[in-house]
């Protein structure tokens, strides 16, 4: 790795390495969404694309060299003098760390592929980071959006409010983003009120927002995956313009257009289990509990640990994981690493066939003949599963008794698809329908209840019997085999009721899992 490159990669690490806790090597980025999307904290700058540049020099023909190359041209406009700009803004030093612009979206996604190689192959020859290989795209118009809008959804700009100055303290007037502020007037006024930029400002200029991200509002307008458009406006824009959802057409090379990327782990490291689960008299007391004299109910859902360990014993065929192919954009982290890192050692089993329970069922009736002798695991039927949810309340609609699915700070209490009362309508025929906005389908939960998909068994908070997650998480098979209980990480609210059936076609699912009975 050549020295420009090394600087580009540890100078601005932003995750700082914890000795105790290995973490992901991702430069320059924020942690944007659950625990492996990161966004760069600015926009791609000259000396970025010089060095992709650098290093695909050699591997190329001259002609396929020539075709990366940025329009310097786009800085040429009638009645202006710009041409200091075409010679000398993407080639001189003094530019290194202004943004990139006059590139195409096939440019922009070519230095994002390059950036999955050097990160993927830093992050494998790092002992401290827990990475085996990530992917470097553009963000989606959602994406750009929530990342912008530093994870408030209702944010106009980057910043709460709706001045363009500073209002108060240290800063009060000065100008917070660079944009145009009347016809013509690209650099204001003097000292404090001036953005000190004619057309683009070096991309750390200004003020990060809650995500640590800079220049979302103004500087360049961005490219979005998804979209022919640019997001937030530029240097060219008006202050009304550089709203966080300002779009402009985008189709090709412009002055006014550069991009920031974003990182999405893929697969992680393996990691030793140092401590192999037992399952002895000490595992047994602390995952049942006795309802009656003649039965004991699983205090969680059945966890990947658990199920493991009886897919290695027995050489049974494992879950398919490409069922979370297509749940959400982030798929592969899940379908990568769900089923079998130790990361997800406590989270709930999902994907397995009907079949494959059965198994379990034999397989831990084995292991546990000895601790409770004529005791055989099975699926709960429906009423057992509901007493043991009740939790021995006997008229409460949820296990945690009550009718209500938020506590009274508004935190939810189990792990659903919650989608706000704004997007639900009544479609023509009279029925109940949810519309999304763009980009938006089934994503709310992560906002609300702080997860994407399934969350660790023993989370939220447990009933009167001590069992967690009797509502939401994961949908739970029972022994009638045409329906769940329950609703899961992917249900909507109703489905939480303890009454609810939920259709199920018997086939596996990333959302379904099971917790058994003893007896």
């Amino acid at each position: 790795m050549n020295k420009i490159l090394t600087l580009f990669l540890v100078a601005c690490v932003a995750i700082q390495l914890n000795a105790k806790k290995k973490s992901p090597f991702v430069p320059n980025c924020s942690l944007i969404y659950g625990e492996n999307v990161f966004m760069s904290q600015t926009e791609v700058t000259n000396i970025m694309y010089h060095e992709y540049l650098s290093y695909m020099k050699p591997k190329l023909s001259e002609k396929e060299y020539l075709e990366l190359l940025p329009d310097t041209t786009v800085w040429r406009v009638k009645n202006s003098y710009n041409e200091s700009y075409v010679e000398y803004y993407f080639r001189h030093p003094a530019y290194r760390d202004y943004p990139v612009v006059g590139l195409n979206k096939d440019q922009a996604k070519g230095f994002c592929n390059w950036l999955s190689i050097i990160l993927t192959q830093e992050n494998r020859k790092r002992d401290e980071s827990n990475v085996d290989s990530v992917l470097v795209r553009l963000p989606t118009n959602w994406e750009w959006t929530w990342a912008a809008q530093g994870g408030h959804e209702y944010y106009e700009y980057p910043w709460a409010g709706h001045n363009l100055r500073w209002e108060d303290g240290k800063y009060q007037g000065s100008i917070r983003a660079n944009f145009v502020r009347g016809k013509g007037d690209f650099m204001g006024m003097a000292g404090a009120l001036n953005d000190n930029a004619d057309i683009t400002a070096p991309v750390r200029s200004y003020w990060p927002n809650d995500f640590g991200l800079y220049n979302c509002a103004g500087n360049v307008a961005e490219m979005v995956l998804d979209q022919e458009v640019a997001k937030g406006g530029s240097w060219y824009s008006s202050g009304y313009d550089i709203r966080v959802k300002s779009e402009i057409p985008f189709t090709e090379p412009s002055s006014q257009v550069g991009f920031r990327y974003l990182i999405e782990i893929k697969k992680l490291k393996p990691i030793e289990n140092k401590k192999r689960l037992t399952i002895d008299d000490k595992w047994f007391k602390k995952n049942f509990v006795r309802l009656t004299d003649s039965m004991y109910i699983q205090k969680y859902e059945v966890s990947n640990e658990l199920f493991n360990l009886f897919l290695n014993e027995t050489k049974t065929v494992k879950q398919d994981t490409t069922l979370w192919n297509e749940q959400f954009p982030y798929s592969d982290w899940l379908s990568n690493n769900y089923a079998w890192h130790t990361t997800f050692n406590t989270y709930p089993a999902v994907g397995m066939s009907r079949a494959q329970v059965d198994l379990f069922c034999k397989w831990l009736s084995s292991k546990l003949e000895k601790i409770v002798p004529n005791f055989k695991v099975e699926l709960p039927n429906e009423k057992e599963w509901m007493e043991a949810a009740r939790g021995g309340l006997d008229l409460s609609p949820y296990p945690w008794g009550g009718p209500y699915i938020r506590n009274s700070k508004g935190c939810a209490l189990a792990n659903y698809k919650y989608v706000p009362e704004s997007f639900s309508t009544r479609g023509s025929d009279g029925k109940w329908e949810v519309i999304y906005p763009e980009g938006r389908h089934d994503m709310f939960g992560a906002d609300f209840d702080g997860t994407m998909a399934t969350s660790v068994v023993d989370s939220y908070h447990p009933n009167g019997y001590d069992c967690y997650n009797f509502a939401g998480n994961v949908r739970e098979m029972i022994a009638e085999v045409e329906f769940t209980k329950g609703g899961g990480w992917k249900s909507e609210e109703h489905f939480l009721q303890i009454d609810a059936r939920e259709f199920w076609n018997a086939k596996p699912s990333a959302e379904v899992g099971f917790r058994v009975v003893l007896k």
